[in-house]
């Protein structure tokens, strides 16, 4: 049943050029309560590809709103991704952040660590970045150099994958060769590891975290000062111990500093004595830029709370920031990132335990979790979320208990298959939030998206109508419009604040927070356009035709195609790999073509089958697939589990297409 296809790729890519932007606020139309096609349980035949008798969700729906995502941190599976010390025995894990796309040394997906401590454990020696993937848990060198003698904090330019590191700085001569935070800076390294410039001088004291922002295509940089720990001042003018600061930097405008808060708490005097190696430094800390909503979050184990400064990103001065929470469940709070699932605040405790803690931009608390209940506290430091390519949410954190990296991921034992009425079958753990299947449809329903924490869905019809269900929000939709060409496709962004919606003519709508990044509208094509999906990080994305024709825009890269080659049948779908170096396209037949890294599992490009395949689901590791047909059959390759299927049901209508539950 696995029959190998290795198809020749195109000497060059086919890049589409751009078009006007086409941007539509369009109407909302969102979908009510409504109840699922019946199914039947039956017998599950446990072989892959097997055809089998389904044990589809029949339940009656919940309201299609969103629903709530309390509890979600403590559902999810924590797995050790690979070892954080660097080459030369460095140690001690801090800040991390996820490479947006590839250039240089630096690939999509992969995870930037950085080593606070060096060979012989000195607290503030390490001079290291580790590059770790996290899908083959490989790591290599992305920079070492005595310049970030205490690194802290990475952020990566979303723009261009330059890498600035906030280092605590090494030994300063003026006090004995104390390492007190008065030589910290920023350093700029590009994609290759070539450094670029180190940003120094009386605005960098005791600098302890980084973080980036991109409004509207401009790029800017921010950093907390954690003070002197010598002195307790920084090299500004103010109030021993109140020296704790926020600042901004803007590239764009000669690397141009403006403060966003001062006079907060921070290193008191005499923390680091003239021949010790810094403590652990308090006041303002780890910060995550918000894009929602202009606002920088920080925390200050200093003041054990969470603090928020609003319209960060166009402040022209130093405000007082907001308090979001203090106390309660913080302990010495650590980093602080964005949950993508939800836009919920993901926090880490620096003493008493090693909590995770998940709150609201209002500071209410959501659900807590301890991630090493049997390690000694305060070894969680770094901390970051994103999406994969396959849609799915991740947490990475780093405990320097066991210098690990870990991620934390929605459990998968299911998907669910969607109809052409809009039915909607679940299997395996994949929950049932709705469907259109009981509605009066002005189109059929062509395509479905699941969100990335796998609590909701999205269903779109030929029209452009959407439809959302679960914890899947409603931004907009072509719904009473005039399209050249009916959507084939459509495909949220990683924050699911926003989707695109993809024609037949390559006809591209953006909703929400989806930026457009081009489409094929204004040219001509050989084939229709059949299917899309997002490029790692949401800042690109990739067409495909019915010839196997692929169009990347954006940050997508082009791999290859089968828009030369003879196809027994047409491209019907693709999906990409884990970190999006790659991609599979499959047809009616079954047959699965991998370009790029993406690996060929098998295919039923040979069988017979009782009704075309009309779409292909990943597994969340990348390590395998199933193909799916259009009487819902399920057919399973590599690791993909078998968890039922319509194949052996009568249907009101056609499957269209499934997504991992």
């Amino acid at each position: 049943m696995r029959q190998t296809r290795t198809p020749h790729t195109e000497a060059a890519g086919r890049r589409a050029r751009r078009e006007q932007t086409r941007r539509l606020s369009g109407q909302a139309y969102r979908a009510v309560a409504v109840t699922a096609s019946a199914g039947l349980a039956a017998a599950l035949i446990g072989i892959p590809g097997a055809w089998a008798a389904p044990s589809a969700n029949t339940g009656s729906s919940p309201a299609a709103h969103a629903s709530s995502m309390a509890g979600n941190i403590n559902g999810l599976v924590d797995t050790v991704v690979a070892s954080t010390v660097a080459s030369n025995g460095d140690t001690n894990p801090y800040d991390l952040a996820v490479v947006p796309f590839s250039s240089g040394m630096l690939v999509a997906g992969d995870v930037l660590v950085a080593d606070f401590n060096n060979a012989a454990g000195a607290s503030g020696a390490g001079t290291s970045i580790v590059e770790i993937n996290p899908h083959t848990g490989t790591s290599t060198t992305f920079y070492q150099s005595s310049g970030i003698t205490g690194p802290v904090g990475i952020a990566i330019n979303p723009a261009n994958d330059i890498v600035w590191v906030g280092f605590y700085g090494g030994p300063d001569s003026a006090n004995s060769g104390a390492y007190d935070g008065a030589n910290a800076g920023v350093a700029l390294i590009k994609p290759n590891g070539t450094p670029i410039k180190t940003l120094s001088g009386p605005d960098f004291a005791g600098v302890w975290g980084q973080a980036v922002s991109d409004v509207g295509g401009q790029v800017q940089f921010y950093w907390p000062n954690a003070g002197n720990g010598v002195t307790g001042l920084s090299a500004t003018t103010g109030t021993a111990g109140m020296e704790g600061q926020v600042w901004r930097d803007n590239p764009a405008a000669g690397f141009a500093n403006t403060p966003l808060a001062t006079g907060l708490a921070a290193t008191p005097a005499g923390t680091n004595s003239a021949t010790a190696l810094p403590a652990n430094p308090s006041g303002p800390g780890s910060m995550v830029f918000d894009q929602r909503n202009d606002t920088l979050y920080f925390t200050d184990d200093a003041n054990n709370a969470i603090y928020a400064i609003p319209n960060a990103n166009s402040a022209t001065g130093a405000s007082t920031p907001v308090t979001v929470a203090s106390g309660g469940p913080l302990s010495s709070p650590q980093q602080i990132t964005i949950d993508p699932a939800n836009g919920d605040l993901l926090v880490v405790n620096g003493a008493t335990n090693n909590d995770l803690i998940e709150l609201t931009t209002a500071g209410q608390v959501v659900a807590t979790r301890n991630l090493a209940p049997t390690e000694p506290a305060g070894g969680l430091f770094g901390l970051t979320a994103t999406v994969n390519s396959d849609g799915s949410m991740v947490i990475y954190y780093d405990n320097a208990n066991d210098n690990n990296l870990h991620m934390l991921t929605v459990p998968n034992k299911g998907y669910w298959l969607v109809a052409k009425d809009g039915g909607v079958f679940s299997f395996g753990d994949a929950n049932f939030y709705g469907s259109a299947a009981n509605m009066h449809l002005a189109a059929p329903i062509v395509a479905m998206a699941q969100t990335s924490d796998r609590q909701g869905y999205w269903l779109v019809g030929a029209d452009g109508s959407v439809y959302a269900f679960g914890d899947a929000g409603m931004y907009g939709s072509l719904a009473g419009m005039h399209l050249n060409a009916p959507i084939v496709a459509i495909v949220p962004t990683p924050d699911n604040m926003g989707y695109w919606l993809v024609a037949a003519d390559g006809g591209v709508f953006s909703f929400g927070d989806a930026t457009f990044y081009g489409s094929t509208g204004g040219m001509h094509l050989n084939a229709p356009i059949v299917g899309a999906r997002v490029a790692p990080g949401g800042t690109g994305y990739w067409l495909v035709a019915a010839d196997g024709g692929v169009f990347s825009f954006g940050s997508a890269t082009f791999y290859g195609s089968t828009g030369g080659m003879h196809l027994n049948a047409p491209i019907v779908g693709m999906v990409p790999s884990a970190n999006g170096m790659g991609y599979w396209l499959v047809g009616a037949d079954g047959g699965v073509f991998s370009f790029g890294d993406a690996t060929f599992y098998g295919s039923t490009g040979g069988m017979h089958l009782n009704a075309p395949i009309v779409g292909i689901v990943r597994t969340p590791a990348a390590n395998g697939y199933w193909l799916v047909g259009a009487d819902g059959g399920v057919f399973s390759f590599g690791s993909a589990t078998f968890y039922g299927s319509t194949g052996g049901m009568h249907l009101n209508a056609p499957i269209v297409g499934g997504r991992l539950g």
